[in-house]
């Protein structure tokens, strides 16, 4: 059998006003998850102690290192985001530069992409400190119960 051939997708064409939506939107997330972040951090700095205990050492630094990543990613992709919306006047203006257009529509499915990974990687993340978190709680209070 041959190679799988790789048709091109269907690309949706959006209106100025949709992709301004899109963008705002996406700074808000991209804010929300920020702060989200630093909640985190503090979630890991409060239980460090039991994060660096030998059982979960490995664990914890996987998912830590995964997390500060996210961190960096964040800050450039809201950089990104901030400055493709900040460009939407190509879109408005009287002026018709169809290469440019075509460009940020390009740069905005791309967006489109960029944002859908972050979101799905930065989930799985915080899922996995969540889980690591609840096993320390729950480890805790079943060494306070045999107390």
């Amino acid at each position: 059998m041959g190679k799988k051939k790789n048709y091109p997708k269907y690309i949706e064409w959006f209106s100025p006003q949709e992709m301004h939506e899109s963008s705002r939107t996406w700074i808000s997330q991209l804010a929300f998850m920020q702060h989200e972040q630093e909640f985190l951090n503090s979630l890991i700095t409060y239980y460090m102690s039991q994060l660096a205990d030998t059982r979960l050492y490995k664990r914890s630094k996987e998912i830590i290192h995964d997390l500060l990543k996210k961190e960096e990613e964040i800050t450039l992709l809201h950089q990104h985001v901030v400055k493709h919306e900040s460009q939407l006047d190509i879109m408005i203006d009287e002026v018709d530069q169809p290469k440019m257009e075509q460009a940020y529509r390009d740069e905005h499915h791309d967006l489109i992409k960029q944002m859908e990974t972050y979101e799905a990687s930065y989930q799985k993340t915080k899922k996995l400190l969540f889980a690591l978190i609840s096993e320390i709680i729950k480890k805790e209070k079943q060494h306070h119960l045999l107390n």
